[in-house]
């Protein structure tokens, strides 16, 4: 599976969950007088959550250059499932991480980094 940001390639998450993804419904509610509610359907819109179990420093560092520390506001994400491919405007949720260092040449490495991608 290629997953991409703003047409750059990331790291496949490693996690048995992967890629979970939410649905949700952008509403607008309220009553009437007499207590019977209105509902107003604005969008349809969708929630990427990614986990990894473990994750270099080089490839942590290329996710945080495209959605953390860019200028940019919003971001293109190219995932490709059993639809096809799907290409999204999205924004950066949370994203967490614990440091983790193994030693010798092998470098940085953080264990459970999340971080989830909102559709605009």
């Amino acid at each position: 599976m290629d997953i991409l940001i703003n047409g750059t390639k990331i790291k496949t998450p490693n996690n048995p969950e992967g890629i979970k993804r939410g649905r949700f419904e952008l509403s607008k509610g309220g009553r009437t007088a007499d207590g019977t509610m209105t509902k107003d359907r604005i969008a349809r819109k969708q929630k990427f959550f990614f986990v990894y179990d473990i994750i270099s420093g080089t490839d942590l560092q290329t996710i945080l250059d495209l959605i953390y520390f860019s200028d940019d506001t919003f971001f293109e994400l190219t995932i490709d499932n059993h639809t096809g491919v799907e290409v999204f405007t999205i924004y950066v949720g949370e994203l967490n991480s614990t440091l983790h260092r193994r030693g010798g040449l092998s470098g940085w490495y953080y264990k459970n980094f999340t971080f989830n991608l909102i559709e605009q």
